[in-house]
């Protein structure tokens, strides 16, 4: 049986001027609606509470705003609690709100996903120390040999030659953001969207969000990538990339993985893995505090036979290796079939 106001609501979610991307989001808020709706005795009662009367002004604006608002009453009743007779006093609360409030005030609704079953899997012991990889400290044709096994989790950056912030302190650059986008990169997939970066030891409280492509983040609170712009709080960014993956916020190291590996190797989502991590020491978090960064070592991206990727392959080595003198962290040249 179809509810008209229901309905509206779930297929907004996914529309682009809802969330936007990725479309996954708003995916994942109405499979947990529609969840809760179907488990109801009163559906027609649900959907009857959601009906706002008449209006004047058919703009396709004021009908996203109305779609907005039932689109937080439907979430109070089902993720809150609230009973359908009570739910027309926060329809009088929050009908005056712009629709960029109500959007927040709906992702308010639901509980924080928990992903903290993967944690463990995120702690330092579970990764390489540069140090201990000799062996990749050379340029060497890895052709017919065995490339040593590593998992790092790595912060890449454009340009060593005119280097940014990142590359002049990493560690004072990276401690000033509540969130930051690294990546995880091991001797299977190798990828990285630079073709050089540094290498950290992060403590398993300051790992936000794991993905196993790219999350496209634009993070609301200032981040290395992005300046500060936008009007949702971090808490909400953050909160709606863990609604994003459908998985608590967090993926483990190898089901990152086995993902990129069964989504194709050239597929451009599939071989970029995308990491948020706090790098503030000393942050109250829900898992815990905070810890401080560790600086292990830096990377460059290399062929199999021995030769640096990309353009000015030279300038770039040279680079690379006065950094990590200057930061005395050892300097990886990583084998990388791209």
């Amino acid at each position: 049986m179809p509810y008209a106001h229901v309905d509206s609501v779930i297929q907004a979610l996914v529309e682009p001027w809802f969330f936007g991307a990725p479309r996954s989001a708003g995916e994942n808020y109405g499979k947990l609606l529609t969840r809760q709706f179907n488990a109801r005795g009163d559906q027609a009662a649900v959907d009857a509470a959601l009906g706002l009367g008449g209006y004047l002004i058919h703009t396709q604006a004021n009908k996203n705003k109305r779609v907005a608002l039932r689109a937080v009453m439907l979430a109070s009743i089902l993720m809150k609690g609230t009973k359908v007779g009570e739910v027309d006093a926060l329809r009088k609360r929050c009908e005056s709100l712009p629709i960029d409030a109500l959007k927040r005030a709906f992702a308010n609704q639901f509980p924080g996903l928990d992903g903290d079953g993967m944690r463990d899997l995120w702690s330092p012991a579970f990764f390489t120390m540069p140090i201990l990889l000799p062996e990749l400290c050379t340029l060497t044709n890895w052709t017919g040999k065995t490339i040593p096994n590593y998992q790092f989790i790595v912060h890449t950056s454009e340009d060593p030659i005119t280097p940014s912030a990142v590359f002049q302190d990493p560690l004072g650059e990276l401690s000033k953001y509540a969130a930051s986008s690294f990546s995880l990169m091991n001797n299977k997939k190798p990828a990285t969207y630079f073709l050089q970066g540094l290498i950290f030891k992060i403590p398993a409280n300051n790992i936000l969000v794991t993905y196993h492509s790219d999350l496209l983040s634009v993070l609301r609170e200032q981040s290395v990538h992005k300046p500060t712009y936008g009007k949702h709080t971090f808490a909400e960014e953050i909160g709606e990339l863990s609604m994003a993956t459908g998985s608590g916020g967090l993926l483990s190291p190898g089901a990152i993985i086995r993902a990129q590996d069964s989504a194709g190797s050239f597929a451009i989502k599939s071989r970029y893995n995308e990491l948020l991590i706090c790098g503030k020491p000393g942050m109250p978090l829900p898992q815990g505090v905070t810890g401080a960064l560790q600086l292990q070592g830096m990377f460059i991206s290399c062929t199999k036979d021995g030769k640096i990727l990309g353009f000015d392959g030279d300038a770039r080595k040279k680079a690379c290796k006065r950094h990590a003198e200057r930061f005395n962290v050892p300097l990886l040249y990583l084998p990388n079939a791209a």
